[in-house]
């Protein structure tokens, strides 16, 4: 996918280590929160199971769901700002749907 991305839009060499980056800081910025997601899966489980107050464990579950998004969004818009105009475009076109009638290059 990484592959189809670097050549539909044409990224530079520079664009796609930035890019690179970008989104290796993401998942690195995620990874503590993915884990206290698991965990917060886990003790709702163990509560329902249990027939213990649900409350308060699901909104911490929606909390470290909003947390991800924040952090894939906050990808999204830094690789976005290395993008050319005509990139932007692309990648609209794509993310519409309207690009899925022309096949991207390979690459």
């Amino acid at each position: 996918m990484r592959k189809l991305m670097v050549g539909y839009l044409g990224l530079t060499d520079q664009q796609q280590a930035q890019a690179k980056t970008i989104f290796q800081n993401a998942r690195t910025s995620a990874q503590p929160i993915r884990t206290q997601l698991k965990q917060a899966r886990t003790d709702l489980r163990a509560a329902i199971r249990d027939g213990k107050p649900v409350d308060q464990l699901a909104a911490s579950q929606g909390t470290l769901m909003g947390k991800l998004a924040a952090v894939r969004a906050n990808a999204a818009e830094q690789f976005r700002g290395l993008l050319t105009p005509q990139q932007i475009q692309k990648l609209e076109q794509l993310h519409s749907g309207r690009g899925t009638t022309q096949t991207p290059p390979q690459g």
